[in-house]
């Protein structure tokens, strides 16, 4: 049982959109003594990370939202000294290069040896201090954009947003949409993809043409997976669905940003 375990194991992380290999990686890692935490995707990993603290983090190279160099990066700013093992279907030099540059001490491919997993992750410090957020609330410097037909949905997300500390500004459309961002410049942009007129995914395609540092989440009624694919094929930073939780929604905002002031 995790309290029977000394306070000096390792506590993994596991980052895969892959619910299989993450139940596998519990099954297996915790047999061999290590306290396993699981996200699906980079912005749950950065949540967790901040909380729990991993000594090590064992993330997939291809995820939905944010990719694994992207999390990589923002990780390691978050706990500087774990351990960073990334995952692959793939073999590429330039991949590997870009890894080991960004910090992973390895790039493992899938199917995963997990005896050999297990080994470097051994390797792991018992403990790791995450680095204290500097961040209370948003800078009044920080713009959101929520393009919407539904004007009630528009009133919502207003009134949450500005209570987070951002700057906030509404369009009732995608074409007025758009010109908001070129004449306001936006950081982040909600923008439901089903409206009239200029639908969101053309919206989203001219938003990445004239302003491409720009973060786009995309909005949806439906859970439609064939439109989330498409929207994050086009560019697209996440893809959430109405209503949408609103700590998850701000924390998603938050990691917008991040990557922004990375980039």
């Amino acid at each position: 049982m995790a309290g029977d375990k000394p306070a000096s194991v390792p506590r993994v992380l596991i980052v895969d959109d892959d619910e299989d290999l993450r139940e596998t990686a519990v099954a297996i890692l915790s047999r061999e003594g290590f306290e396993v935490l699981q996200a699906r995707d980079g912005c749950e990993a950065l949540s967790i990370a901040r909380t729990s603290a991993p000594s090590a983090v064992v993330l997939d190279i291809v995820m939905p939202r944010l990719g694994g160099l992207q999390t990589l990066s923002l990780l390691r700013a978050i706990i500087p000294g774990a351990l960073f093992v990334i995952l692959t279907g793939f073999f590429d030099a330039e991949l590997q290069r870009r890894a080991t540059a960004a910090g992973a001490r390895a790039v493992l491919l899938k199917p995963v040896a997990w005896p050999t997993l297990a080994g470097m992750l051994r390797g792991a410090p018992s403990r790791v201090t995450p680095v204290p957020s500097t961040r209370r609330a948003a800078t009044p410097t920080e713009r959101v954009l929520v393009v919407d037909d539904e004007v009630e949905f528009l009133t919502t997300m207003e009134e949450n947003l500005r209570e987070g500390g951002y700057q906030v500004y509404t369009a009732a459309d995608g074409d007025r949409g758009f010109r908001a961002v070129i004449e306001w410049a936006p950081d982040v942009v909600l923008l439901d993809i089903r409206m009239p007129g200029l639908s969101g995914i053309e919206a989203l395609q001219a938003i990445r043409s004239a302003a491409p540092d720009v973060k786009v989440i995309m909005v949806s009624g439906i859970g439609d997976e064939g439109d989330a694919k498409l929207a994050l094929g086009y560019g697209a930073f996440d893809y959430l669905v109405k209503p949408p939780d609103f700590a998850y929604l701000r924390r998603a905002i938050e990691v917008a940003l991040a990557m922004k002031r990375v980039e």
